[in-house]
Parts: C-alpha cells; sequence; structure tokens
C-alpha cells in the first residue's frame, strides 16, 4: 500500500475524471491507471466502475472514500505537527519556492533581509507551485515565495494567508542572435514559417501562463512547438544553442541581454507581465518569520506597481 494509491482515489473521486486527476496528481494518465488499479488490487474489490462514461465509483468505492480522506488527512495532520514540533526554537527561516526564483530573486530578497535583521541561517526547498504551497500550508516552510498571475495557478485562501507582492517579473520571448545581432527567429512567425517554440509543460504554472497568453493573442503567432520542459533553465540551454524561443524570466536572462547573447524576439506587446509574491500563514509563524515578513514590508522603498489591479499587500499582520 503507498499513500500516493489514497490521494490518486480521492483526486479521482472529486473530479470524477481520469483525466482531470492525473492532471492535477501531475502524472502521466496510463500511471495514474495502474495506481488506481494497484489499490484496488491491494484491497481487493473494484473502487471505480469502469463500465460507465464518465467512469464512477462503485459502492465499495463510495465506503472506501471516506477510509481514504480520513487516512490522508491524519497522515498528513500528524507529519505537520512533528516537522512543525522539530522546527519549534530553531532559528532557521524555511522556505519555499520555485527553482528559478530561488535561483534569480531569492538571493537579493535574502540580501535584503539581513542587512535588516542580521545574519540567520536559512532551509530553501524548490519545487511545484502545488508542492510548495502545501508545504507552506501544512507548516513546513514559513514562508512560499512564488511568482503570480491573477488568471492563472496559486490559490491561497485570503482568511488564512497573507501575502506582499515585492517585485515584478517580465516572461520575455528571446532567441539567439544570428550574426549582426537579428534574432534568428522573429515573431509573429508565418503559416509557412512557423518559430520553433520551447514550451513549459502544460501541469506547471508558468506553461499555463504563457499558454494563456498564447490564446490570448489567437492566430497572431505562427509557431511549431518542438520541446517542452519543467524549469525555465532548462529552456534557457535550448535557447543559446539557437533551436528556438522561449519565453523566459527577464531575470534569469538580463545578463544575456545586455551582453547580446540573447535577443528580444518580438516587442513589448509580446512580453507577458508577472508579480513575484510573498505568503505566510497568519498564525502559528516562528518570530524570525515574522521579524523578516515586517522588514521587507516597511522597507519597500519603490512599492511595486499594481499591473493586475490588486493590492500590493495583504491583510495587515
Amino acid at each position: 500500500m503507498q499513500t500516493k494509491w489514497l490521494e490518486d482515489f480521492i483526486a479521482f473521486a472529486r473530479f470524477r475524471s481520469f483525466t482531470r486527476a492525473a492532471e492535477e496528481r501531475q502524472v502521466t494518465l496510463p500511471a495514474f491507471g495502474r495506481r488506481i488499479k494497484s489499490l484496488e488490487t491491494w484491497l481487493g474489490v473494484p473502487l471505480v466502475n469502469r463500465g460507465e462514461y464518465p467512469a464512477t465509483l462503485t459502492g465499495e468505492g463510495e465506503l472506501f472514500l471516506q477510509t481514504a480522506q480520513d487516512i490522508v488527512s491524519k497522515l498528513y495532520e500528524g507529519r505537520a505537527c512533528l516537522r512543525a514540533r522539530s522546527l519549534a526554537g530553531n532559528d532557521t527561516l524555511s522556505v519555499a519556492t520555485g527553482r528559478t526564483l530561488a535561483h534569480t530573486f531569492f538571493p537579493e530578497l535574502l540580501e535584503r533581509t539581513r542587512k535588516h535583521v542580521g545574519t540567520f541561517p536559512v532551509r530553501v526547498s524548490t519545487g511545484s507551485v502545488h508542492d510548495m504551497a502545501l508545504q507552506l500550508e501544512e507548516g513546513v516552510s514559513d514562508v512560499l515565495l512564488s511568482y503570480y498571475h491573477p488568471l492563472v495557478g496559486l490559490r491561497l485562501d485570503e482568511r488564512q494567508f497573507h501575502h506582499l507582492a515585492i517585485a515584478r517579473e517580465t516572461l520575455v520571448p528571446v532567441c539567439r542572435p544570428e550574426i549582426g545581432g537579428k534574432p534568428r527567429f522573429a515573431l509573429p512567425g508565418s503559416p509557412t514559417a512557423p518559430v520553433p517554440l520551447l514550451s513549459y509543460l502544460p501541469t506547471l504554472m508558468m506553461g499555463n501562463v504563457l499558454d494563456m497568453h498564447l490564446l490570448e493573442r489567437g492566430d497572431t503567432y505562427h509557431l511549431q512547438r518542438t520541446l517542452t520542459a519543467d524549469f525555465a533553465e532548462a529552456l534557457l540551454e535550448h535557447v543559446h544553442r539557437g533551436l528556438g524561443v522561449a519565453w523566459l524570466p527577464r531575470r534569469l536572462i538580463a545578463a544575456d541581454l545586455a551582453q547580446g547573447r540573447l535577443v528580444h524576439a518580438g516587442g513589448t506587446a509580446d512580453e507577458v507581465p508577472l508579480e513575484i509574491r510573498l505568503y505566510k500563514r497568519q498564525a502559528r509563524n516562528k518570530p524570525l518569520a515574522e521579524s523578516c515578513w515586517r522588514i521587507l514590508a516597511e522597507s519597500r522603498t519603490s512599492p511595486v506597481s499594481q499591473p493586475f489591479g490588486s493590492p500590493t499587500q495583504g491583510p495587515s499582520a
């Protein structure tokens, strides 16, 4: 028995769709189906009626659902309590974030904070927005540093979590230049010569943001997806090799643009604005986390503008 089988089953029960549940669990559809089948084999009864479309829970599945939910809830509750206890009195700040932000922005944020608070140990965990948000909710991490777009991605209950919009970021379409500095691939492309697109996996927040941007532009672009990856640095390597255009965070490519190793493949209208937000729980925060939060809230000498028309600061902490 594996805990992930129970979580898969709960996801299926919520969506009543193998496809949507597999996307939620960030696994392939065949792998998701095999895991549900493994749970049924372990229990010795069928949980899903595959003879109907859409598939439904069997009577045994309906009975087992509450048990699965209770088991998973208790496991995570116990883990959160143990981890919170192990961190109690610890002067380490636990930060959950994405791989790209850990590389491009967090060092700057940490330096800014330490100028006011002094040196303190930090533990950084990186992963998907979904996994990092779970760490925040479970008390494993003190704060979450994440990209934000109002139409895509992170949704945390404002009654339980505060946020600070601490910086702006932009996804910029870039490519390798030709001799003379012209872009090797130029947007929007054409029906006969589509631009090779290096993109993010659709299960990632960045992938959803980019797909939304492309959808809004309708038939303006002529693109051909030639590669997908699960983090921006992987796309950057392929852009350097001249294999296509990728929308990459400006902080990640600032030096490349300044030194001419990469060039803009379009115009400012092709860029996608993002916010960088910091989140924390309203309660159960260690003094170090509260001190850092207060310093960041008070020391923003140039408040972030509001590209999405949303407040730059959550409810007062």
